[in-house]
């Protein structure tokens, strides 16, 4: 494996370096040579989080210089410590905190329209990383090839929209096959009556059909499906399917108005529920659990 590292400053030369001693392969692509780049005139370190206040970001400044200072100390990494004059308009008040701090500068040791300043010993980036393990190369560009990006979830059409990526140990339950007689009758039931998304209405193979339904903002779907041998089940079997809501009787009183057929609400322990059931005899429940509303 190669690992691309752009810019061949301070923080560049430092990734190089550790990815090297790791065993991976290194390209530095930069627009010039390390004496170039801002870390030969600016070092990687100073700026305002030694004025934040944030002792997070202090120690990982400390914790950076650290490694900085201790490759400056490798001639192949391309890191050096120099003095170098730091000029302002006032002296801020972290200045000896400021690792490498020698003294402050004053007279003819500021440059001209300096009132202030203080010199200091940063690492700065004067060289180039080296090979180290035969499969690094540092690439020159003065103007880099245009690349397109990958594309992204949203943009690939490949992936369907809202899709969530799968992570490691999951185990998604996302398609639930209900065995029914006529694709058609029951596509109508759960589109019209029950107001599911048609997400795929497919025939992929002579005699096979297969429609996807999901219910209004579930992460899981059911199938209708012919033809395929091993999702063949008796229509109607299937039992207890739960639609979890918030309001029970406002989503009772939904399924009613768009045609279906559904029963009384029923309290059990403080759990409510609201059956009904496909053509084919497939049940289903609503179910209320006020604590989740």
């Amino acid at each position: 494996m190669t690992i691309i590292v752009a810019g061949a400053g301070v923080s560049g030369l430092t990734c190089a370096v550790a990815l090297l001693e790791a065993g991976t392969g290194v390209v530095v692509l930069t627009a010039g040579t390390p004496s170039g780049t801002v870390s030969a005139v600016a070092g990687a370190m100073l700026g305002a989080v030694f004025g934040s206040g944030d002792e997070r970001s202090l120690d990982w400044e400390r914790r950076c210089d650290a490694v900085f200072r201790q490759l400056a100390g490798d001639p192949a990494t391309g890191v050096r410590l120099l003095a170098a004059p730091e000029p302002g308009p006032g002296l801020p008040p972290w200045v000896a905190e400021v690792p490498g701090y020698r003294d402050v500068l004053t007279g003819s040791r500021l440059p001209p329209g300096f009132t202030s300043g203080f010199a200091a010993e940063l690492p700065f980036a004067v060289g180039s990383a080296v090979t180290m393990t035969g499969s690094t190369r540092r690439s020159v560009m003065t103007e880099p090839e245009p690349t397109k990006p990958p594309a992204t979830r949203s943009e690939d059409p490949a992936i369907p929209a809202g899709a969530p990526p799968v992570r490691s140990g999951m185990f998604l339950l996302e398609l639930v096959p209900v065995p029914v007689s006529d694709v058609d009758r029951a596509k109508a039931f759960y589109s019209e009556r029950l107001g599911f998304h048609v997400d795929v209405d497919v025939r992929p193979a002579d005699g096979v059909r297969i429609v996807q339904l999901t219910p209004p903002g579930s992460a899981c779907s059911i199938t209708l499906v012919t033809g395929i041998p091993w999702l063949d089940m008796p229509a109607g079997s299937l039992r207890g399917l739960h639609l979890v809501v918030s309001d029970i009787e406002e989503a009772r009183a939904a399924l009613i108005d768009r045609g279906a057929e559904v029963g009384p609400v029923q309290d059990l322990g403080g759990v409510f529920y609201a059956s009904f059931a496909d053509p084919d005899g497939n049940t289903w429940t609503l179910q209320h659990m006020p604590w989740r509303a």
